[in-house]
C-alpha cells in the first residue's frame, strides 16, 4: 500500500502517580517492589479533569504541528479506544468535534490493547483504496485511553497496572509501498477473561489466564506477520509490542530470540495504556531521534476479546 507515516506524537496527562501514591490513597494491599517485580510499573500519568477524547485532541495538535499539516487537511479519523468518553457517539466524532472539523468522517475501533494495530491496519487500507470519488490524503488515527476510568481501586493486580494517555499518529499517501503485511486475529471464546461486565463500569480481569495468553499469542502474532512479510527476524530494526507488563514482555522477545534493545519501553513511567501503549512508545522513538527513514518497523498487540494483531512496515 502507498501509504506512509508522517509522524506520531503522544500527550500525557499532568498528574503522575506513584506506586505509594496509589497505595496510600486507594488503600490496597499492596507494595512499591511488589507492583515493579510483577508489572514493571513504577510511576503512571492520571486524568483528572480530561476525557479520553480530550488526551486524543492535545496528541492531534502535537501531531499536525509535527507533520507541517493544517487540521483541515485530514481526510478521516480513526480512534482506537476501550474508554470511550460515553457509550454514544464515537469517541472519534467528539474529537472531530472538538477540532471544529465539521463533515470529516470519524468512527471508532474497539479492539481493547489490540486496538492501535486494527486501526493502522484500517487507516492504511482507507488511505490505500479509493471508491469512485474519493481521494483521502491524511488521516489521524487517534489511539487514548483513560484507563482509570475503568478501574476497581481495591483490586490490587488490576488498578496498579494501567494509566492514562493520549497519542496520534498521522497517515498519508505516499509514492512507495511502506506498509508490507498485516495479521489480524480474534478468539471470542476468550470473551470473559478481560471484560467489563454489561451494566458496570470496572475491568475484570482473571490474570493468570490473561498472563498465560499474552505469554503464547504475542510471539505467535510476530512469526505469523514476518512470514506473510517473507523477512527475517533480523530484518527488523525496531519492534513496538503492546505494552501489557514488563515479565509479558521479556518472555516474548526470549521465545523469538529477539534482543530487547529493538524496543523501547516506557510503560514503567506510564502504567500499561491499552491502546495507546504501541504508539506511546513509538512517539518517544521519534523525540529521541531513534526511527531513521527507511528502516523496518514491528508492531504488535493482544489482549481483551481475545484479539491480537500484527503489522510491518517502513519508517
Amino acid at each position: 500500500m502507498k501509504v506512509e507515516i508522517k509522524t506520531v506524537a503522544g500527550y500525557a496527562p499532568k498528574k503522575v502517580a506513584t506506586n505509594d501514591d496509589i497505595i496510600s490513597i486507594k488503600g490496597i494491599q499492596t507494595n512499591d517492589q511488589w507492583i515493579q517485580d510483577h508489572f514493571g510499573v513504577k510511576t503512571r500519568t492520571l486524568a483528572e479533569e480530561e476525557n479520553a477524547s480530550d488526551l486524543g485532541v492535545e496528541a492531534t495538535k502535537r501531531a499536525l504541528e509535527k507533520a507541517g499539516l493544517k487540521k483541515e487537511q485530514l481526510d478521516a479519523i480513526v480512534a482506537a479506544t476501550m474508554t470511550p468518553d460515553q457509550p454514544c457517539p464515537s469517541t472519534a466524532c467528539i474529537i472531530q468535534g472538538k477540532l471544529g472539523l465539521e463533515g470529516v468522517p470519524a468512527f471508532d475501533i474497539s479492539a481493547a490493547c489490540s486496538g492501535y494495530v486494527y486501526a493502522l491496519d484500517t487507516a492504511v487500507r482507507l488511505l490505500g483504496g479509493s471508491m469512485q470519488g474519493d481521494s483521502y490524503k491524511h488521516v489521524a488515527l487517534v489511539a487514548t485511553e483513560k484507563m482509570s476510568d475503568c478501574m476497581d481501586w481495591s483490586d490490587r493486580v488490576v488498578c496498579p497496572i494501567f494509566g492514562d494517555y493520549g497519542t496520534a499518529t498521522i497517515l498519508t499517501k505516499s509514492g512507495k509501498d511502506k506498509f508490507i503485511a498485516s495479521y489480524l486475529y480474534a478468539d471470542g471464546r476468550g470473551r470473559n477473561v478481560l471484560h467489563i461486565p454489561r451494566g458496570e463500569k470496572n475491568l475484570k480481569m482473571e490474570g493468570k489466564e490473561v498472563y498465560a495468553f499474552a505469554v503464547d499469542l504475542f510471539p505467535k502474532l510476530v512469526n505469523r506477520v514476518l512470514e506473510k512479510a517473507k523477512l527475517e527476524k533480523d530484518d527488523i530494526d525496531w519492534i513496538f509490542p503492546h505494552q501489557a507488563n514488563t515479565n509479558i514482555l521479556q518472555k516474548g522477545f526470549e521465545a523469538l530470540g529477539i534482543p530487547m534493545e529493538k524496543t523501547l519501553i516506557n510503560m514503567d513511567r506510564y502504567g500499561n495504556t491499552s491502546a495507546a501503549s504501541i504508539p506511546m512508545a513509538m512517539a518517544e522513538a521519534v523525540e529521541k531521534g531513534l526511527l531513521k527513514r527507511g528502516q523496518k518497523i514491528l508492531a504488535t498487540g493482544f489482549g481483551a476479546g481475545w484479539t491480537g494483531a500484527s503489522i510491518v512496515f517502513e519508517w
